[in-house]
């Protein structure tokens, strides 16, 4: 078997990536569409700021939302205009992104406010959060726990694989609220021949209390933050928050 490699250090998912990315790490939304419905029953237009490849925007058009969205990647704008035919999706990150009218929902989730350089950033983003719903307006958005980092990141390995590829995953920790996520996908492109394609995501996980403080700087108020997989009250052991904030 012929390998070639190819290595990239990235911040955003590349086109290798995108190819797979429905088929091995994109999240099913369930409980998060569960929160949309209990905060905002009746539909609306929505924002949703890195997109991806869509998929949460195509559930949300099938319940009777106006979508838009961004996302940096070229590659996952490509794959999200071509599961929301029509829609809007903008060459914007978590930083850059402006609506092109005040949403009802605002929407931020898969690991995309923990993919922003640093703290100050974040708090950029929040603002631009506030700016730009409409009064009355929701903002959702998840984290990546400290717990999660500092207990299932260390060792954390994980293997998804289908005729024509296989997709490695690991994690490792860097500090209480710092880690990595390194991607290897080794695609089959002829004869005996696979390409490997290598990324490396750095993240930062967010502390409950400085969400509940930032939110609340900004402006927000009625903050409710939950476990993202039981949509009960966060625990020690919660790997990942559901956070949601409205615009008095």
């Amino acid at each position: 078997m012929a390998l070639k490699t190819k290595i990239k250090v990235a911040r955003i998912y590349q086109n290798k990536a995108v190819l797979v990315y429905d088929q091995v790490s994109a999240p099913r939304f369930t409980e998060l569409l569960r929160v949309i419905a209990k905060h905002c029953p009746s539909p609306g237009k929505v924002f949703d700021v890195g997109c991806g490849t869509g998929t949460l925007l195509f559930n949300l058009h099938k319940l009777g939302w106006a979508i838009q969205g961004c996302d940096p990647s070229a590659a996952m704008r490509r794959a999200a205009r071509l599961k929301n035919q029509g829609a809007r999706i903008d060459r914007a990150s978590a930083t850059q992104f402006k609506p092109s009218q005040a949403p009802d929902l605002l929407t931020c989730t898969s690991d995309v406010i923990n993919h922003i350089d640093s703290l100050s950033d974040v708090q950029f983003f929040l603002r631009r959060a506030f700016q730009y719903l409409a009064v009355g307006g929701i903002f959702i958005f998840d984290s990546i726990t400290p717990n999660d980092i500092e207990n299932n990141w260390p060792g954390y390995v994980q293997l998804n694989q289908a005729k024509n590829f296989y997709m490695l995953r690991y994690g490792a920790k860097i500090d209480s609220c710092v880690g990595t996520l390194t991607y290897d996908l080794f695609l089959k492109s002829g004869r005996g021949v696979w390409k490997r394609s290598t990324e490396v995501h750095s993240l930062r996980a967010l502390k409950i209390k400085w969400i509940q403080t930032e939110l609340g700087r900004v402006g927000f108020k009625n903050i409710d933050i939950c476990d993202a997989l039981t949509l009960r009250s966060p625990t020690k052991r919660t790997c990942r928050w559901i956070c949601v904030a409205k615009k008095p």
